[in-house]
């Protein structure tokens, strides 16, 4: 962050009367020390010795941050909407066939891979109140079962994207292009998230803060970066490009472990409707090719 937006920053706060200088610790400092947690994933000790300050002192601080910048968020994160994205409407291969597609799920942004399923993870979200809009769906990774509400890839159908584009072959049947497509589509979703992930290397692995704080951090993030990009700020992180030569359309499926059963249940449903996307769109292709 430049100091210039670091500052703006800090009036911001002020402004808005969520944070204020103590008799030891000014705005600045206090904000600062958040940062430096953020952008080093540092733990309660690496930030007292570098900022020469108490245990105590630094973690009343980063709550009462975290606290204020997550005041901050409706005024610089967009909430959901239920018009397509112009990443969507303003490309062929995606529209109309994704019309209806949210946003994809990404299981790995805050990279706890291995800590617990990911369809229990998304069960559990959605016993605590997470909903899919109505008419809407999400592109999910293989980890997920295939349901009417959440899209998987098909089974046994993998692709080396960058491998594919450079041998100049094409999809042989709906079940390749289906799955080509969402991956191209999860890939921009992944740009975004890996562009965070590397500003915040908070968000890389599981951190030193209670369980509570967690999704208050992932939210900061969000809004950080966001403020960043309001103020024209530049940085390396934004020529991040994720899609490297191992990168693969997994088998959709194949790898979810069933362990759910309310999507189990779903899936009989999902699949007709996965087919009924990927048909629309094989034709379309093949109507394409011929003219």
């Amino acid at each position: 962050m430049e100091p210039y937006i670091f500052q703006a920053l800090v009036n911001r706060l002020r402004e808005k009367s969520l944070l204020c200088n103590s008799k030891r610790t000014t705005v600045e400092e206090q904000l600062a020390m958040f940062m430096y947690t953020l952008a080093h994933n540092a733990s309660n000790r690496d930030v007292q010795e570098r900022f020469q300050h108490s245990a105590e002192t630094v973690s009343r601080y980063f709550s009462k941050v975290l606290k204020a910048v997550n005041r901050l968020a409706r005024e610089y994160i967009e909430p959901p909407s239920t018009l397509t994205s112009p990443v969507i409407q303003n490309t062929r291969k995606f529209f109309p066939y994704f019309k209806k597609q949210e946003a994809n799920v990404i299981t790995e942004c805050y990279g706890w891979e291995g800590s617990a399923s990911d369809a229990r993870i998304l069960q559990r979200s959605i016993e605590q109140g997470f909903e899919v809009p109505r008419g809407k769906y999400y592109l999910v990774d293989a980890g997920y079962a295939n349901t009417p509400n959440f899209i998987a890839p098909y089974r046994g159908v993998r692709y080396h994207l960058q491998e594919q584009g450079r041998a100049q072959t094409r999809p042989s049947n709906y079940k390749e292009l289906f799955n080509l497509r969402h991956a191209s589509l999860q890939n921009h979703v992944e740009r975004i998230i890996g562009i965070l992930k590397m500003r915040f290397p908070i968000l890389k692995v599981a951190t030193f803060h209670q369980i509570e704080s967690q999704t208050d951090i992932v939210v900061a993030a969000c809004m950080l970066h966001n403020f960043i990009r309001i103020h024209n700020g530049t940085d390396a992180v934004e020529d991040f490009d994720n899609e490297a030569e191992e990168t693969i359309v997994p088998n959709g499926d194949e790898s979810y472990g069933e362990d759910v059963e309310t999507m189990n249940f779903e899936r009989t449903a999902g699949a007709r409707k996965r087919d009924e996307i990927a048909m629309q769109m094989w034709n379309d292709y093949c109507s394409y090719r011929r003219a």
